[in-house]
């Protein structure tokens, strides 16, 4: 069985120079394959490729700028995949102890190996490749920008290296292939920060940042309320190559800037590296919240609605990013974290300055059969509350937590997962315990909870027939209409869907009727006229009135609808 390793993607930003040898140019010569799929060892360094033709990159057809055009397959469709090898000598590996910096032109999208082993994959939707998969979408760039990976030293090898990739189409009828390739290799040992920085965990007086470099290195973080002032220092001095700093003794509601490095130089650094600290917990103040759901697609809608929130906030400072589950597609892998969450959204400010509050979702679990493991990438990519840190009732697991944020009280929950080999709708679960307890000791007058799988939708899955979600109605939603719950939000589903103000339908779609379960005579409409919002809920009323249920599962990707569409 091949070994497979992931490793790490994408330059945040640069604040030093890093000086490099170009081991691969653009331009040079790579030999290909197409028609068939190849033996199975044909990215290893054994393989034998004499009967492989021959090419100078930029490689591809259709779009009129390639040195070696391709041929794009028979008349009635063109071909999957296309193969791409090269072998070169690398005396002195020890040159270059910063590792190596690839770079790739790919139309749709490819999975990369050095020596046999597979470093990253970029746009695509399985585990384990094949030649007749395609990619997950068409790129949005169609091929005309260059993507950015790293691997660190180990990887290579004193003398002939075999450097391999494999480049899948959207579609067999597609009308153009791209490929491209440069490997450089930095002959520095200062890191360079490949993801990140991120924010988590944050409370009044705390935070929590994470980063990743492309090699191990000590930690600091610079911090003051002056760009480029930086008044304290934090420093850990153990060498690796994710990083997590926990920063203490934080005044409530206060402006912080902030850089991260090593004690070998500042790694990220800008004007918009800052963050508020919330206000006193239970003080109530104006919270600008991002909620995106099933976004880790990379999909063109992933980044239509990133586009859209940004116009739509402007210059406002986002107080929190709640994701609801499915943050990275297909299967939850670390790379795909790499490349459809951070490197998405890298561009945008929320994520070096907005704390991040995740739940998982079943794509977050899929590159495990075990759902009582927590050995995935997303417990690893997070660091959440666990000890009732940020309010709430300590969970004593990043499975699931609470925090404060002002005047309200949030909850995230894993709705796929298992404890005990119970879900989190068994009442008798661990989750499901912990949630009763932490709802009855919460006094803060707004409380919203999230998960992924929604108890109420018609989108594209069905709460009506699917057992998790039917579950879920029936169990959960009758316990927490015991408390003042005001909020739920879901993803899953990939549409956008609103109950009204509802209460007490724990049954099929049809069953709903608004004289029976509709708890307030708002129109649920925004438009001034009457009975319109708001809707008007009592804090003192000694029983729930009422939930508003929300499934906002499109942040990635929006497809059909089921029959029951409202």
């Amino acid at each position: 069985m091949r070994t497979r390793f992931i490793f790490w993607v994408v330059i945040f930003q640069l604040a030093t120079i890093h000086a490099q040898f170009q081991v691969i140019p653009s331009g040079a010569s790579w030999k290909y394959f197409s028609g068939s799929a190849p033996a199975l060892n044909w990215m290893d360094s054994s393989f034998n490729d004499i009967g492989w033709t021959n090419g100078f990159t930029q490689m591809g057809y259709g779009d009129g700028d390639e040195t070696t055009v391709l041929y794009g397959g028979p008349d009635t469709g063109n071909y999957p995949t296309y193969y791409f090898r090269k072998q070169i000598n690398i005396p002195d590996t020890s040159l270059y102890p910063g590792g190596f910096m690839v770079r790739i032109k790919r139309d749709d999208a490819f999975v990369f190996y050095v020596n046999g082993l597979q470093i990253f994959q970029n746009n695509t939707i399985g585990l384990i490749s094949q030649y007749n998969y395609l990619a997950s979408s068409p790129c949005i760039d169609d091929g005309n920008t260059w993507i950015t990976f790293y691997f660190p030293p180990g990887i290579a090898v004193n003398g002939i290296n075999t450097f391999a990739a494999e480049v899948h189409q959207y579609e067999n009828t597609g009308g153009d292939l791209s490929f491209d390739c440069t490997v450089d290799g930095l002959n520095t040992a200062s890191p360079i920060c490949i993801r990140g920085p991120y924010l988590q965990s944050c409370t009044e007086n705390s935070v929590v940042i994470k980063w990743r470099t492309n090699i191990s290195s000590n930690s600091v973080v610079y911090i003051g309320n002056t760009y480029n002032v930086f008044t304290d220092t934090i420093f850990d001095p153990t060498n690796t190559y994710g990083h997590e700093v926990h920063l203490t003794g934080l005044n409530p509601g206060t402006k912080y800037y902030y850089t991260v490095g090593s004690i070998a130089g500042i790694s990220v650094q800008d004007t918009a590296k800052y963050f508020y600290t919330p206000r006193i917990s239970g003080v109530p103040y104006e919270l600008d919240i991002w909620v995106t759901g099933d976004c880790g697609t990379g999909y063109i809608n992933q980044f239509n609605t990133a586009n859209a929130f940004s116009g739509y906030i402007g210059n406002k400072y986002v107080d929190s990013w709640m994701i609801l589950g499915d943050n990275a597609y297909l299967y939850g892998l670390d790379d795909e974290y790499q490349s459809n969450f951070f490197e998405s959204y890298k561009s945008y400010r929320y994520l070096s300055q907005t704390c991040i509050w995740p739940t998982p979702g079943n794509h977050d679990y899929y590159n495990t059969t075990n759902l009582e493991s927590r050995n995935t990438p997303y417990y690893k990519i997070f660091t959440v509350p666990t000890l009732a840190e940020a309010g709430g009732v300590a969970s004593n697991t990043e499975q699931y937590y609470s925090y404060n944020l002002g005047n309200v009280h949030f909850i995230s929950l894993d709705s796929y997962g298992t404890e005990g080999s119970q879900k989190m709708y068994d009442t008798t679960s661990l989750q499901a315990v912990w949630l009763k307890q932490d709802l009855a000791a919460n006094t803060m007058p707004w409380t919203i909870l999230y998960w992924h799988h929604p108890p109420y939708t018609m989108g594209s899955h069905n709460s009506d027939i699917e057992p998790d979600l039917v579950a879920i109605r029936s169990n959960l939603v009758k316990m927490i209409e015991r408390y003042k719950v005001d909020l739920v939000l879901c993803g899953h589903s990939h549409n956008y869907e609103r109950s009204k103000l509802i209460k007490g339908h724990y049954g099929l779609e049809n069953t709903y009727d608004p004289f029976v379960h509709l708890t307030n005579s708002s129109s649920a409409y925004y438009d001034g006229t009457p009975h319109s919002c708001p809707y008007f809920k009592r804090t003192d009323d000694t029983v729930n009135t009422g939930v508003v249920y929300v499934v906002a599962g499109n942040a990635g990707k929006h497809t059909s609808t089921s029959s029951g569409w409202p």
